[in-house]
């Protein structure tokens, strides 16, 4: 395609002859048939070493124009069905051309692919849908709406030398699907071995160390995951670390290696509770911002953004790597609000084993008591109407739901703090939030934690004749948790 001149040059090579005039006049038919275009071929010398490679009658080129049909493609008149007869037969002749089926369909295929290329595919992404369309519903996608700014039609769009494969396949996909229809194309997972770090060396190690080592993604980023109906953990985090990290955590632990390290462990706990083999941690599905969404088209990238809510919906469990100036970003408050609504506090997994010491716990402690809408970060100012209105739509007020983020995150650090913590530490790292909670009015909640008995569960759920009693024993399914923990894990907020 020659954008300055606005036309095509076609080529058509061949190790047959005599199908030169199939291809003008297919061509022709089909345009108008199918995008409503006057095409016109006009036939151009073809370079001398293709003449020679092919032979004559075997080769020939044309510089392809077109416009618009007056009216559009005209309808399909449908013949009235014929009456049975004999078949007729008809001895082979000279005239008739000796061409395959499978010949004649990829010369099609590569007549299409170049239309659509060229500007056919404008016709085809209309804005709004006629209302004579039978067993479609809902907007269909205008390619150039989730283009890159500046293109000035889906051809500029499909032929831009910036976009990655996949980025373009997506465009391509997007290209007059219905509303309903974007989130089937848009959602993909990208498997554990991928983007967490469960092995400490070697290649794929590495690739996960460069993955998270940097926020600014990059067209690759996207192969990392493949298109997929759902995934079993959508992965909520601060690509940023906390100012500060370094003073409370040193040097020697970096802030994207923790992050990708913990993404195993969940992806491993994930199978033991499936009671899978542990090796199958790798094909554990997480949807990951940086690698579930395009990276090198902007309008793509925020039409996935602007999408989350639904995204969240299509995974199993929420993975929040929840450091202490998690709930200081915007945008990880957007995802918070969105799990509260859409997921059960059981689904809600913290992971920040590796952030909470002696010097980070008093930080988290500050984290939720003095969170605040006001207090909350983002890179531009205008996102902040995005949160406004997923609270006003789905809380009663935005004080109340400042309740809520305190009550939910002393719950949950609360039940964080009791996992794999000897009764030694339980007084150092549990107790303060059952404290925090009683000094924010959430008595209730205090009340609550404080039946908490970990070393008991424990040892209950350890003994062989606890697991054989379960009604479930044989199953392969673990027993029911005691009531009282299973009323912690489902605390919520009125």
């Amino acid at each position: 395609y020659d954008p300055e001149e606005d036309m095509v040059r076609l080529m058509y090579l061949s190790t047959r002859s005599g199908l030169k005039s199939l291809v003008v006049g297919e061509s022709r038919r089909l345009e108008l048939r199918i995008f409503g275009l006057d095409v016109t071929l006009k036939e151009v010398d073809v370079p001398e070493e293709q003449k020679e490679a092919f032979g004559e009658g075997c080769a020939a080129a044309w510089s392809v124009t077109w416009n618009n049909h007056p009216g559009g493609a005209p309808p399909i008149e449908r013949e009235p069905a014929a009456q049975p007869s004999e078949p007729k037969t008809h001895a082979p002749t000279q005239d008739m051309p000796s061409v395959s089926f499978f010949q004649l369909h990829s010369s099609m295929v590569d007549l299409y692919r170049i239309f659509r290329n060229s500007g056919g595919v404008l016709n085809c992404c209309s804005c709004d849908q006629g209302a004579g369309d039978a067993g479609q519903t809902g907007q269909v996608v205008n390619l150039i709406d989730v283009a890159e700014p500046g293109a000035q039609d889906a051809a500029a769009v499909l032929m831009n030398p910036k976009l990655s494969r996949a980025s373009l396949r997506k465009l391509e996909q997007l290209c007059g699907a219905n509303e309903a229809d974007i989130d089937n194309v848009l959602f993909r997972s990208a498997c554990a071995e991928k983007v967490s770090r469960g092995r400490m060396v070697g290649r794929i190690a590495a690739k996960v160390a460069e993955f998270w080592g940097d926020a600014e993604g990059a067209a690759d980023d996207y192969e990392l995951s493949v298109d997929a109906p759902n995934a079993d953990i959508f992965v909520s985090h601060s690509w940023s670390a906390p100012e500060n990290w370094e003073v409370v955590m040193g040097k020697d632990r970096p802030y994207a290696t923790m992050k990708s390290t913990m993404l195993a462990v969940v992806a491993k706990d994930v199978v033991l509770a499936r009671n899978e083999e542990l090796r199958k941690w790798r094909d554990v599905t997480f949807w990951v911002d940086k690698a579930c969404i395009p990276q090198d088209d902007t309008r793509l990238k925020l039409l996935c953004i602007g999408r989350i809510e639904s995204f969240i919906k299509r995974c199993d469990r929420i993975c929040v790597l929840f450091t202490w100036a998690y709930l200081e970003r915007l945008w990880c408050v957007y995802e918070w609000a969105c799990v509260l609504v859409h997921k059960e506090p059981k689904d809600l997994w913290l992971q920040n084993e590796m952030f909470v010491t002696e010097k980070s716990l008093p930080l988290y402690l500050d984290c939720a008591r003095y969170f605040s809408l006001k207090r909350t970060k983002c890179f531009l100012e205008g996102d902040r109407e995005i949160l406004s209105k997923k609270i006003d739509e789905c809380y009663q007020s935005r004080q109340e739901f400042e309740l809520l983020v305190k009550a939910t995150a002393i719950a949950l650090m609360a039940r964080s703090m009791l996992t794999g913590r000897s009764s030694r530490l339980r007084k150092h790292f549990f107790e303060p939030w059952v404290d925090l909670a009683t000094d924010l009015g959430f008595g209730d909640l205090a009340a609550a934690l404080m039946t908490c008995k970990p070393a008991e569960w424990r040892e209950s759920a350890a003994g062989p004749q606890k697991f054989n009693e379960s009604p479930q024993a044989g199953t392969g399914e673990q027993s029911a948790l005691p009531p009282t923990k299973e009323k912690l894990l489902s605390i919520t907020t009125s």
